[in-house]
């Protein structure tokens, strides 16, 4: 989310002049998955996410609703591929970085190959699920997990979450 988003949202909630405004956002976080050889060809990584601008009280409204529709991984800078790999894995929120995570989407199948994009679309029960965690919080963290079909592997993940946020007057 860039800054001229963020400072733009007060205007565009002035602008807007009625209950229910929706307005997107999306969050990137990029991740290292390094899957040495050996047995275990699991990974996983925890990542903060900054919710103080998407969820601050507005002048002229506040937040009322954040749905994450959509999540979108994509494979770069692949710089150990083992054998043809390919990785399943899971994209969940929490609202502590060592306590409990809802699982937002799965994924299976997606190619260990350079510019490799899959779209996770979610769930309406698991946006539901993930209200109290999202809304009115400074910070959330985002677990990613991913199991490698052969390793060693080890190869960049760019995660861009769409965030869909209600606002009212």
């Amino acid at each position: 989310m860039t800054a001229a988003r963020l400072l733009a949202l007060p205007l565009l909630l002035a602008l807007a002049g009625c209950d229910g405004t929706s307005l997107d956002f999306w969050l990137e976080r990029q991740f290292t998955v390094d899957i040495p050889a050996g047995d275990v060809t699991t990974f996983a990584q925890t990542k903060a996410v900054d919710l103080r601008e998407v969820n601050k009280k507005q002048p002229v409204g506040s937040v009322k609703e954040i749905l994450v529709p959509e999540v979108w991984v994509e494979v770069s800078n692949v710089t150990q591929p083992a054998t043809p790999t390919t990785f399943s894995g899971t994209v969940a929120v929490g609202a502590t970085e060592d306590g409990e995570f809802i699982t937002l989407a799965e994924f299976s199948g997606v190619s260990v190959a350079e510019g490799e994009k899959k779209q996770l679309l979610l769930d309406t029960e698991a946006q539901k699920r993930a209200q109290p965690i999202l809304l009115g919080r400074d910070s959330a963290f985002v677990k990613y997990t991913a199991t490698a079909s052969s390793a060693p592997v080890k190869f960049d993940v760019k995660a861009r979450i769409h965030l869909a946020v209600t606002v009212g007057l």
